[in-house]
């Protein structure tokens, strides 16, 4: 399936460059900040991409977790649009140890406030998920991320109004994700409430809601997190396999509040899961608040119709600027405590100094506080983490 994807978003890519480029001779280079091509004014192609290098150091962990280095992500692609109707996206990772396809999708839009995307990328689900991860404010995604989902192949219908936006769509399983039977499917709803006011308020409010079917060769859902998922083998915290499970429902609400270099901002999920054979229900949550500061001059900005959070402008320290300077920090909390499985809590207290060279370069320090009961998969963790990471973009 994934070879089939691939090839089909790429010569469809293919056609549509050769179709316009023969109407169109027009041909502009720019190199700054990214690679970037256009063909008149009907068709763009831009070059994408960013590296991760993370450095891990555990000052006090009872797990005995490994210190050490590792390329996070390596990711490469292009993005572009064809005149005004129609925009694509093709990312790869090679940052794994088994390189996967992230992105691959072509949305068109139907007019303004309305557009149709197929293929493969982020369910809209979640809002600190939602943005590029060299965007994330944190070097690790917040603990609610433990019960949404990632990227699947999906059709959605999105529709952007003043204040109101909405996404309703209807997803497969991850192209990666090997199967010996019926793949399991979703279907999607997110609604957002948007208050801004001349580009120094912003205020976000919104719910997503999920009908979730597993896999039929397992009908079983797995959730499980890290303390530190760069150089963690083992999660802290899992369900373990949920079997003979007949569907999931999944519940989350997001705020989000932005005044010039302030952002507070906060997620809650819930999801229950239905078993057969008289089993019962299983009840699974998660929530994180966050609060940051850009210490300069800088503001915080956020894309409606992206759904996610612009990267920080700064003055170049290459042309005599000092960089964006910023601080966050966060509270999260996991529970896997239901009615039959008794997998304990997971609480994480986390610390961030971000600094932002330039549209391009940003270099994190993180620090983590890590607690899990003795019920948990690793019993009675009690983690000091110094995470340090350098992020560049093209």
């Amino acid at each position: 399936m994934k070879l089939i994807l691939v090839h089909f978003f790429l010569w469809s890519f293919v056609f549509v460059i050769k179709s316009y480029s023969e109407d169109n001779k027009t041909l502009q280079f720019n190199l700054n900040p990214s690679p970037k091509i256009n063909f008149g004014k009907d068709l763009s192609f831009k070059a994408i991409g960013f590296l991760q290098t993370d450095a891990v150091f555990h000052l006090k962990d009872n797990a005995d977790h490994p210190n050490g280095t590792h390329i996070r992500r390596a990711r490469v692609g292009f993005l572009g649009k064809v005149k005004n109707k129609l925009t694509y996206k093709f990312l790869y990772d090679f940052g794994h140890n088994n390189p996967e396809l992230q992105d691959a999708y072509i949305s068109y839009h139907l007019d303004p406030k309305h557009s149709i995307s197929f293929g493969q990328f982020k369910e809209a689900i979640g809002l600190e998920w939602q943005s590029a991860s060299p965007n994330w404010m944190f070097m690790e995604l917040p603990v609610t991320t433990a019960l949404t989902p990632r990227r699947s192949i999906g059709l959605s219908l999105s529709s952007l109004y003043k204040r109101w936006s909405f996404d309703l769509s209807l997803h497969g399983e991850n192209t990666n994700k090997q199967r010996s039977d019926d793949e399991g499917f979703s279907l999607n709803f997110h609604g957002i409430y948007t208050y801004h006011e001349k580009n120094d308020r912003l205020f976000h409010l919104g719910m997503s809601c999920s009908y979730r079917k597993p896999e039929a060769s397992t009908n079983s859902f797995t959730y499980k997190i890290k303390t530190d998922s760069s150089t963690n083998t083992t999660a802290s915290l899992s369900s373990g396999v949920i079997n003979n499970t007949d569907y999931a429902k999944l519940i989350c609400f997001e705020k989000l509040f932005l005044f010039k270099n302030y952002k507070i901002q906060g997620e809650y999920s819930n999801i229950k899961i239905e078993r057969d054979n008289s089993l019962g229900e299983e009840s699974f949550q998660a929530y994180y608040i966050q609060a940051s500061k850009i210490l300069t001059k800088e503001k915080y900005s956020f894309s409606r119709n992206k759904h996610q959070f612009n990267t920080i402008k700064t003055k170049s320290v290459f042309d005599g600027g000092r960089g964006a300077w910023e601080l966050a920090v966060r509270y999260g909390l996991l529970d896997l405590n239901s009615q039959a499985i008794t997998q304990g809590q997971l609480k994480k207290h986390m610390f961030a100094v971000n600094w932002y060279g330039n549209i391009s370069l940003k270099v994190s320090l993180n620090y983590t506080y890590a607690t899990t009961e003795n019920s948990s998969n690793i019993a009675n963790e009690n983690e000091h983490i110094i995470g340090f990471r350098t992020n560049f973009k093209i």
